[in-house]
C-alpha cells in the first residue's frame, strides 16, 4: 500500500463526503494503489489478473486502506500518454470487479481524462484523482462538476513524459501557491464546490528535485496555503 496524504481546509470541515460516507481528513489517510499498467514505476502496485487484483484489494481493506485507487495509465517520469480506449480497457473492468466483490470499498480513478473519469464513476468509482489538476483535459472540471463527486488535484510540472526533464523553479513555494490558487479558482468557476476539492501531496514521486530534509516543511507550507486560500461554501 501507499501512504497518500489528502487534505482539505478546516473551514470546509476537514471531512470529505464519499459515497455516503464521511472521510475524516484531519489525519492522513492510506490509499491502496492498484495499477493495471505494464510500466508503472512501483512494481509492487502492478496487477494483471482479476483474481490478483481482488486478493490485493481485500488485503488492503483489511489492513486499513480508506480508498482504493485504480490507475490504467502510468504517470511515472518519462511515461507517454496512452490511447484513451486502452486506458478504459484496462481500468473499467477492474472497477466493476471490485464493486462486485467489495461493494463497500471507496474507489478512486486515477486519470487525467474526463471520459475515463465519467465512465469510471458510472461503473462505481466514488472520486476522481487527477495528477494534472485539470490541465490535460479541458473537459475535466465540467465533468467533475456534473458528476458531483470528490476531486483530488495535484501539482505537476509539464507531463509525465517531461516532468523530470530539468524541472526548475525560481521560488518553489511561491509557484506552488500560485498553481493551487489558480486551479482552485478555475474549479470553483466550473461548478465544483470547495467541499468536494482535496489536495494530493506526493512530492517524493513528482518533485524529486526538492532538497533533502525539505519535504516535511513543504507539506506544512502547503497546509498553511490551503487554510489561507480556501473558504467554506456560501449558503
Amino acid at each position: 500500500m501507499a501512504a497518500f496524504m489528502i487534505e482539505k481546509s478546516p473551514a470546509a470541515g476537514e471531512v470529505l463526503q464519499v459515497k455516503g460516507q464521511l472521510l475524516d481528513l484531519s489525519i492522513p489517510k492510506v490509499m491502496g494503489i492498484i495499477n493495471v499498467t505494464p510500466d508503472s514505476f512501483y512494481s509492487a502496485s502492478k496487477y494483471k489478473e482479476e483474481k490478483a487484483v481482488l486478493d490485493a484489494v481485500g488485503q488492503m481493506l483489511t489492513e486499513g486502506a480508506a480508498i482504493i485507487d485504480i490507475g490504467g495509465m502510468s504517470s511515472r517520469p518519462g511515461a507517454a500518454l496512452i490511447d484513451e480506449e486502452e486506458e478504459l480497457r484496462r481500468s473499467i473492468p477492474v472497477i466493476k470487479a471490485i464493486v462486485r466483490e467489495y461493494p463497500q470499498a471507496l474507489i478512486s480513478i486515477d486519470t487525467v481524462r474526463a471520459r475515463v473519469a465519467l465512465e469510471a464513476v458510472e461503473n462505481g468509482a466514488a472520486m476522481i484523482n487527477d495528477i494534472s489538476a485539470g490541465l490535460l483535459d479541458p473537459e475535466m472540471y465540467e465533468t467533475v462538476a456534473r458528476l458531483q463527486v470528490p476531486y483530488i488535484l495535484m501539482h505537476m510540472k509539464g507531463r509525465p513524459r517531461d516532468m523530470q526533464a530539468n524541472p526548475t523553479y525560481e521560488n518553489l513555494m511561491d509557484e506552488l501557491y500560485l498553481f493551487f490558487e489558480d486551479r482552485i479558482e478555475f474549479a470553483e468557476k466550473a461548478g465544483i464546490p470547495q467541499d468536494r476539492i482535496a489536495f494530493h501531496y506526493y512530492p517524493a514521486g513528482h518533485m524529486m528535485y526538492v532538497e533533502e530534509g525539505s519535504l516535511a516543511r513543504l507539506a506544512e507550507d502547503l497546509r498553511r496555503f490551503i487554510r489561507a486560500h480556501t473558504h467554506p461554501p456560501q449558503p
